[in-house]
């Protein structure tokens, strides 16, 4: 786990803020993937810089963990939606 981890809470709310939906989220310093996460759930698109080849692992695995919870989520709202055009 990264030393400097913080709750997804933290960037959702300033992705939210501070930009719309399609937009473009820069992360410098990207470590455990937690921007890259917060941005991929806000429909916004994400570049990650990081230089540690761990962290570049740990944040792979958080973007895959997130995209399937993204896929499931979509998944439970077709089912639950007879009329499939109603997810355009």
């Amino acid at each position: 786990d990264h030393e400097a981890k913080f709750p997804l809470e933290l960037p959702r709310r300033a992705i939210q803020l501070l930009t719309d939906r399609g937009d473009w989220v820069l992360d410098c310093f990207a470590g455990s993937g937690t921007s890259a996460v917060a941005a991929i759930l806000e429909g916004r698109r994400f570049i990650g810089v990081e230089i540690d080849p761990a962290y570049v692992r740990l944040a792979r695995k958080a973007l895959q963990d997130a995209k399937q919870r993204i896929s499931q989520a979509n998944l439970d709202l077709r089912l639950l939606d007879p009329e499939p055009s109603a997810m355009l």
